[in-house]
């Protein structure tokens, strides 16, 4: 269904909404919408709202609610630390990672990582995109760590490493988890010693060939999401 993300919509509320300005823009000129369509409207925290387009104007639509809701079933607590990347790979792998459902985004600086300045709010609406064109009623958080060390790892029940030097073994987990993911060169030798020693941390190596970062992403993710229990 089509969906559009509005921030801090209080979403239970009975009265219309106004959608102008780049997401009117979007929806009438690129997903190209018109009147009588109905629209899913995500508040980002779990909940979203079925809204039929009573108005399509020059500059503005008018979005009238039903008494239809989405409710996330979502229990999966996981997420996603990834070395940063050349430019159009992040946002390939943020993507990705808002459309498999993670909570929070971590890009870290890590030994092989790239040098570049990080332009978070460019990678924001990358996942306010995302949740759009997946139906996500929960949008993800992103930040940066300045090295591997800056995570709360006490935090998470389990850490799953992604490495060339881990095992092929299947053990399930509850809880909260987060999966780690270096830039291309992969983790440094220092870096996977320190994360090795991390309690609850599982090193898996995935029985195919050597990924590229952004296609280790959804791969990982999805091994994750089998063994959650």
């Amino acid at each position: 269904m089509r969906a559009v993300y509005l921030k801090d919509i209080a979403i239970k509320e009975n009265d219309p909404l106004n959608i102008k300005g780049n997401k009117f823009h979007h929806l009438k000129n690129v997903v190209r919408v018109n009147r009588e369509d109905d629209i899913l409207v995500l508040d980002g925290k779990g909940l979203g709202r079925i809204y039929k387009i009573s108005e399509l104007n020059k500059n503005n639509m008018k979005l009238d609610p039903s008494d239809v809701f989405k409710e996330s079933t979502h229990t999966k607590d996981i997420d996603l630390v990834i070395g940063k990347l050349k430019r159009d790979a992040m946002d390939l792998a943020v993507k990705q990672a808002c459309e498999l459902g993670v909570k929070n985004i971590f890009i870290c600086h890590t030994d092989f990582s790239q040098t570049y300045s990080l332009n978070l709010d460019r990678l924001e609406r990358i996942i306010d995109s995302a949740i759009e064109q997946s139906n996500n009623l929960i949008r993800p958080d992103i930040g940066e760590l300045e090295n591997i060390k800056s995570l709360d790892f006490d935090q998470y029940q389990q850490v799953f490493l992604f490495s060339l030097e881990g095992d092929q073994g299947r053990k399930g987990f509850q809880g909260r988890a987060v999966v780690m993911i270096g830039p291309e060169g992969g983790f440094s030798i220092e870096e996977e010693e320190f994360l090795l020693k991390i309690n609850n941390i599982q090193a898996i190596k995935l029985d195919m060939p050597i990924l590229r970062a952004a296609t280790a992403v959804p791969c990982a993710l999805g091994y994750v999401h089998g063994i959650y229990q």
